[in-house]
């Protein structure tokens, strides 16, 4: 399980309620294994009054979106500067999630925003990307883009092998980094390809001894991730080692979830509230800078437009435009042009074709739908960038209303042609124009689709069909050991199914017994259904079968104990009834009280009662367990264990505040002396989950608690 992003050290303690009380977590702690449904990830946005649209003038000093980012500070001025991302430009605005939503600051003028509320979806970090958009990782492990104009949120996918993510930034390539983790709790730096969603290892932050505590961002070309105990892992992104930095003076406990770096020599991070703190990157001594305004403010995460042009490698960029508008037809096609920037020297443009061919050239045509992608090289290639676009390309119509069909008689039939263009034009022979028609008699139907690229046209001819009906006559009388057949007695239809009582037949059945005996047709059209009741003649009166019923005398049971309770007149062929409940001629019981026993046969039924009594003396067995141990080697509460004035086996597992097991034993007898190993764990609240028997008794128990280790 991560351990970053708990909220606090309180909402640690809240993960060890779970485990005591299911269901008290709430949405702040990181996602159990079990909740996590793969795919299940929806596409919605924020409800906002007026969507910002782009600033209009970058260089006028004006707020003209009325945003409150003016000219370089707000991102679609910053983005689409052509030397922003080649000379690094500086900005102040840092932009945070939290508990509230997304936010941005300005650290010039303190002046802050709530861009969007949050709804039903946590975002634990965010970061911006070299196409001028946001992205954020949410609380289930997916990855959405995020339109900074109007907040609506795609999903893109995930990153593979992995199921949860609380930190993530951005290079200048068009490549997102991620602090993931596995579903054994490995903690790893991964990089994702916005271009072709694949994903890679970048580094084990495991293998080196550190847990990501919740954020990325690159200084001068060194990936630096913020981790658990206040060390930030310093990654040379072309040999993958890692430096360990202490934060000195850290304002938090564990480690910051946000942190982010502007290109003026400190790292900005939380105090996972409201505070920001700079970090000296000299010394690694953090100071109190600022602070959120908004109360109850709990950080999840930090990003700043510069994370880009500070990470390593090239600046390059490409997009891929159209030469017309949409719908595209497959005998005129359509001009695909690559325009990249960014790569000095001589450049290179390598398109990847939907049939995964390639060809080169800054513009193709294309007549096929599928997915284009164009890779933007430097030649020698150190430098590239993707790029990629969706096409749908419509042939010259076609239509298809299928093969001629039938209409149930009092039903509607839905014709619904087949077409390749969905953006076609639809004449019925009635004269409608919707995509479906609706029809309830017989006739011949006709339909015209007309689209940007053609005409096209088909037919199709319905008939009438109808259910087929089915008669078995009257209910009759049937003596034991005699039989009765079965017929439909009226005209049978090869294209109907016939069903008997479960069983297929086209025919008949033989009835050899009482009981209900149905008979269904089913065709396209629908079910009918006849049933016949037969009857026993005179049965008890024929072969006289009288039930017995003695359930014993009273007895008495202990706690935990079971007794069984049988009719001790039984004989083949009763039924049975336990308190209208257990059809089982002998029933297991483990709580006092009153059973009634019913036993019957087809000549009636018959009752008895018995009553359990609770038995309390030599009964009782009772597990104890400590609140406190003190494991200080004076032989006095040096170990936590169980105890019972019963003979116990069973497994213990003790688990610290993050969750994780520090002990496990299956003797029971031993207690935990307070270390994992060799290793002495800290005081503080601890949880067990016992599981045990009581030796020569019956049942199986659980018990969960807590305690204290106390140093």
């Amino acid at each position: 399980m991560p351990q970053g992003k708990l909220w606090n050290r309180f909402i640690g303690f809240i993960f060890l309620l779970t485990l005591l009380h299911p269901g008290t977590a709430n949405a702040q702690q990181p996602p159990a294994l079990s909740t996590i449904k793969r795919n299940a990830h929806t596409q919605h946005h924020a409800i906002l009054d007026n969507p910002i649209v782009p600033e209009s003038d970058c260089s006028n000093g004006i707020d003209d979106n009325n945003n409150g980012l003016t000219d370089r500070k707000d991102f679609h001025c910053y983005f689409n500067e052509e030397t922003t991302m080649e000379e690094c430009k500086q900005t102040k605005i840092i932009w945070a999630s939290s508990n509230w939503g997304l936010h941005w600051i300005d650290l010039e003028t303190n002046e802050e925003r709530l861009v969007v509320p949050r709804d039903e979806r946590t975002y634990d970090d965010i970061t911006w990307a070299s196409n001028g958009k946001l992205y954020g990782a949410d609380r289930l492990g997916g990855i959405f883009e995020i339109d900074p104009y109007t907040y609506q949120n795609t999903f893109i996918g995930e990153v593979e092998g992995h199921y949860y993510s609380n930190g993530m930034t951005a290079d200048g390539a068009g490549k997102l980094y991620l602090a993931s983790f596995t579903t054994t709790g490995v903690s790893n730096v991964m990089r994702l390809d916005l271009a072709t969603r694949k994903s890679e290892l970048v580094v084990s932050l495991t293998d080196n001894g550190l847990t990501s505590a919740g954020d990325l961002c690159f200084v001068n070309g060194y990936l630096y991730v913020s981790c658990m105990d206040n060390t930030i892992a310093k990654i040379n992104m072309s040999t993958k080692k890692i430096e360990k930095l202490k934060i000195i003076n850290s304002p938090v406990l564990d480690g910051p979830y946000g942190m982010t770096y502007l290109g003026d020599g400190y790292l900005y991070i939380s105090n996972n509230m409201g505070e920001i703190h700079r970090v000296d990157l000299n010394t690694m001594t953090a100071s109190y800078y600022t602070q959120f305004s908004t109360a109850n403010f709990f950080t999840l995460g930090f990003t700043s437009y510069t994370d880009l042009c500070n990470a390593p490698g090239c600046r390059a960029k490409v997009n891929i435009t159209a030469d017309k508008f949409p719908p595209y037809c497959s005998g005129e096609g359509v001009t695909l042009t690559a325009n990249g920037k960014g790569i000095k020297g001589q450049g290179e443009y390598v398109w990847t074709l939907p049939n995964g061919n390639n060809l080169s050239g800054k513009t193709i045509h294309a007549t096929v739908k599928g997915k284009y992608y164009v890779r933007y090289h430097s030649i020698p290639e150190t430098c590239s960038i993707s790029d990629s676009i969706t096409l749908n390309i419509v042939s010259f119509p076609t239509v298809n209303l299928g093969v001629d069909t039938f209409v149930c008689t009092g039903k509607d039939l839905a014709l619904k042609p087949k077409v390749n263009d969905d953006n076609a034009t639809y004449y019925w022979d009635d004269g409608s124009t919707s995509a479906v028609r609706s029809v309830n008699t017989p006739g011949r139907y006709w339909v015209e689709v007309v689209s940007r690229c053609g005409i096209a046209s088909d037919t199709i001819y319905v008939s009438e069909k109808t259910t087929t009906p089915v008669y078995l006559g009257g209910d009759t009388l049937l003596c034991p050991g005699t039989s009765i057949i079965l017929r439909n007695s009226l005209p049978e239809d090869a294209q109907t199914k016939y069903t008997w009582s479960g069983t297929v037949s086209n025919n008949s059945i033989i009835a050899d017994g009482p009981g209900t005996y149905w008979l269904e047709s089913s065709n396209a059209c629908g079910t009918v259904h006849d049933d016949i009741v037969i009857s026993a003649n005179d049965s008890c009166i024929c072969k006289p079968f009288y039930a017995k019923a003695d359930a014993g005398n009273e007895r008495w049971l202990c706690n935990y104990d079971t007794l069984m309770l049988r009719n001790t007149l039984h004989q083949d062929g009763f039924r049975y009834s336990w308190n209208a409940v257990s059809a089982d001629q002998e029933i297991i019981v483990r709580q006092p009280g009153t059973y009634t026993l019913d036993v019957s046969t087809y000549c009636g039924t018959v009752s008895d009662t018995i009553i359990v009594h609770r038995k309390i003396d030599d009964c009782e067995c009772f597990v104890y367990a400590p609140n406190a141990f003190t494991p200080n080697s004076d032989n006095n509460n040096d170990r936590f264990g169980i105890k019972s004035n019963c003979i116990l086996k069973g497994t213990i597992r003790i688990f610290n505040r993050w969750g994780g097991v520090v002990y496990y034993s299956e003797n029971l007898k031993n207690g935990w002396n307070g270390k994992v190993g060799n290793e002495i764990q800290p005081s503080g609240l601890y949880v067990y989950q016992l599981r045990y028997e009581y030796v020569n008794r019956p049942g199986a128990f659980t018990k969960k608690g807590s305690f204290s280790l106390i140093r």
